[in-house]
């Protein structure tokens, strides 16, 4: 928000450890991207924030243009484009893992913090069971549409990238980030349900 106290994305690099004020976030859920990528943020600028529990992005946003809290991680979606076009909220920084995935040149964080990476996906998946035959031709319709220009425009106009990949990769996708995000989510002691 433009008279947030948080102007710059530098207030979270190291000078910002001896404050001694906790800077309040938007928390939608613990199991939540946005949330496990605000405890990365923490985690590597050697700071604490205090989580404000909101049922989901539009009460968070709500208060974060109200002032009532400082920042929070959102998706990059047309809304917050607007929001942030219209001057209404300023965007500090991106999880995007390079310059040329990175919304309208906003810096990024792993510019800060070499090796922050928080980034998510979305997946399509079928019952247990299902017949292989059937999962191949949804796969193949899916990969057909992604490819089609209006629709990669209709994703990318709301902020993101698309990118087809296979039942096989996605589970490799899933494991990778079971490995990486499992040990913050024990840390944390976080109950998924």
């Amino acid at each position: 928000m433009p008279t947030s106290p948080t102007r710059r994305w530098r207030i979270f690099s190291p000078p910002r450890k001896q404050s001694r004020r906790r800077s309040p976030t938007a928390r939608q859920g613990w199991a939540r991207p946005t949330t496990l990528a605000t405890e990365q943020l923490a985690r590597a600028a050697g700071v604490k924030f205090v989580h404000v529990p909101y049922k989901g992005y539009a009460p968070a946003r709500t208060d974060l243009l109200a002032g009532n809290i400082d920042f929070m991680f959102d998706v990059w979606s047309s809304s917050a484009a607007d929001f942030i076009k219209s001057g209404t909220l300023r965007a500090l920084a991106t999880t995007a893992p390079t310059p040329d995935k990175s919304p309208d040149n906003i810096p990024l964080i792993s510019e800060t913090f070499p090796g922050f990476k928080a980034t998510g996906w979305t997946g399509i998946f079928a019952p247990a069971g299902t017949p292989p035959q059937i999962v191949a031709r949804l796969s193949d319709a899916i990969a057909r549409t992604l490819r089609k220009p209006d629709a990669r425009s209709t994703f990318e106009s709301s902020g993101y990238e698309v990118a087809y990949a296979s039942g096989e990769e996605l589970a490799e996708t899933m494991r990778k980030d079971d490995a990486e995000l499992g040990a913050l989510i024990r840390a944390l002691d976080v109950d998924s349900n």
